[in-house]
């Protein structure tokens, strides 16, 4: 069973309506979220030590992609897949 908390408390055994309701919820508050996110963390600059060229990532959640941006004013060759559900 799964606890979804927002307007209503719902319990939903299908992991398939979970993945419906998260997806039209944030469909929902998509451009706001996305404003709310444009600068890097912080822990990012920590990261890029640790990445060599030709390195792919694959961002799982990357929502409106500022982890792409941040890589792109690094001084390293890559290869980016972008994955959100929204």
């Amino acid at each position: 069973h799964y606890i979804l908390f927002g307007e209503n408390i719902k319990i939903v055994q299908n992991p398939d309506k979970i993945t419906q309701i998260n997806t039209v919820f944030y469909n929902n508050i998509a451009e706001g979220f996305a404003r709310s996110r444009q600068l890097p963390w912080a822990g990012w600059n920590k990261l890029i030590k640790y990445l060599k060229n030709g390195v792919t990532i694959a961002d799982l959640g990357c929502g409106n992609g500022r982890f792409y941006g941040f890589l792109s004013q690094q001084n390293i060759d890559f290869k980016y897949d972008g994955y959100d559900i929204s």
